[in-house]
């Protein structure tokens, strides 16, 4: 997933997801990024879905609304198997989804998002790997790799 670096007319945020510069799927990180990088379009709601996703519902006192406990469920042994992981996570993505959409009230099609998958799940020992495509009003897509350890 590369970042694009044309910000005009747009608002940014600091990457926190770590990325590939090369086009399509590659890993995602969670950390500061060294450059102090900036993000926009759908990265920056690509990021913003995966903080709302994998932060624990009520584990920041500010806003005990923010996040959901699909993480907590993945930690907590209660995905064991495909099936459960996929529940979890279409039963966790729409208040993601929902979150993504109330933040910004009037998004330029690059930032709209209409549509969240999965296009590959699996649970395996100690891991849960995910490949989240997100949809946008400008007919993009980005699929986004991510890797859980559930030790």
């Amino acid at each position: 997933m590369a970042v694009s670096t044309n910000y005009a007319g747009k608002s940014i945020d600091l990457c926190i997801l770590e990325t590939g510069q090369q086009e399509g799927a590659d890993s995602v990180n969670i950390g500061i990024s060294s450059s102090g990088q900036v993000i926009s379009g759908p990265y920056k709601v690509a990021q913003k879905y995966l903080k709302f996703l994998l932060t624990d519902a009520g584990s920041i006192s500010a806003d005990p609304n923010y996040g959901t406990r699909f993480l907590t469920k993945l930690l907590s042994g209660a995905v064991s198997n495909n099936q459960s992981l996929q529940l979890q996570f279409y039963s966790s993505s729409p208040a993601a989804v929902t979150y993504v959409l109330s933040s910004n009230t009037s998004p330029p099609p690059d930032e709209t998002l209409v549509g969240v998958g999965l296009d590959s799940f699996s649970v395996a020992q100690d891991t849960a790997t995910l490949k989240i495509r997100l949809s946008f009003a400008d007919s993009s897509t980005i699929t986004v790799p991510v890797t859980i350890s559930t030790i």
